[in-house]
């Protein structure tokens, strides 16, 4: 493909680095910004692998389709190879600079994640949930009209087989057309209403376990469920949740750090003051 989205080779040097993208939004970098000068001052001296920045590299030029459309924007940018690669190096440096100087405030503690789960209880709860087994036959929306009749009366087939006594994990690993959960026999797991068509957790919320349904058409083919268990709406513990949490809090903290240091770096004094 071309550059991304029309972006410069200096706008996808950045691209995949939030952390350094979030501080040149607050600089609105350019050349002669003493904010943009600061950071390169101060980053200068940052040790980073040429491995790194080959590696960087290797992802700039992926979003180009082929190595002459990478060279000829590069070109366009009046940048030469020993030009993109020292930008590169520089990306890095500041990069792992802002690293550095972000990082003592992106602490979590326990007490701020305990705070966090007992003033957002909507946010840790977990509905109604189901476990099913399904055995699929596959009559995808626009197969012929005779052929559907056929995958339903198949379908049936199957159903009556099983109320005969045979085994529906035995036959879904024999005859469905699922190839995600065939090898399972037919178990999708536990799953709420929010993961499967809702006129399809309708039936399943009719079942009681160990119980089948009739053939559920969708426009995909014809299913027949199994239910195999189901876990009533709770409140997941505090330990469960907790590391979640902790993520969510950190990235908060290091939206503020960043913000923050971008703000400082615009300061004429903070060179000084840093060093």
């Amino acid at each position: 493909m071309a550059a991304a989205a029309g972006l410069t080779v200096s706008e996808l040097l950045f691209r995949f680095d939030p952390t350094r993208t979030a501080i040149l939004r607050i600089l609105r970098r350019e050349a002669a910004n003493p904010a943009q000068e600061n950071l390169r001052r101060l980053a200068k001296n940052e040790q980073v692998a040429g491995t790194e920045t080959e590696r960087e590299i290797d992802l700039l030029r992926a979003q180009f389709a082929d190595e002459e459309r990478f060279t000829t924007a590069l070109a366009s940018a009046g940048l030469s190879r020993p030009e993109i690669q020292e930008r590169v190096a520089e990306h890095l440096s500041e990069r792992q600079w802002i690293e550095k100087q972000i990082a003592p405030e992106l602490a979590v503690t326990e007490g701020e994640c305990r705070a966090f789960y007992d003033t957002n209880p909507q946010q840790f709860s977990q509905p109604q949930r189901y476990r099913a087994s399904h055995l699929f036959i596959a009559a995808p929306q626009g197969t012929a009209v005779e052929i559907v009749q056929e995958k339903r009366t198949f379908a049936q087939a199957l159903v009556m087989r099983i109320l005969g006594g045979e085994s529906f994990p035995a036959l879904a690993g024999e005859t469905s057309e699922d190839g995600a959960t065939k090898a399972r026999a037919g178990d999708l797991n536990y799953f709420s209403s929010s993961r499967i068509p809702p006129e399809f957790f309708t039936e399943i919320e009719k079942l009681r376990r160990g119980q089948m349904s009739a053939p559920l058409q969708s426009h995909l083919g014809f299913h027949i469920v199994q239910l195999t268990g189901s876990k009533p709406p709770r409140r997941l513990a505090f330990e469960e949740a907790k590391s979640e949490i902790a993520q969510t809090l950190a990235n908060e903290k290091r939206a503020g750090a960043v913000a923050q240091l971008g703000e400082r770096l615009q300061d004429s004094n903070f060179l000084e003051a840093a060093r």
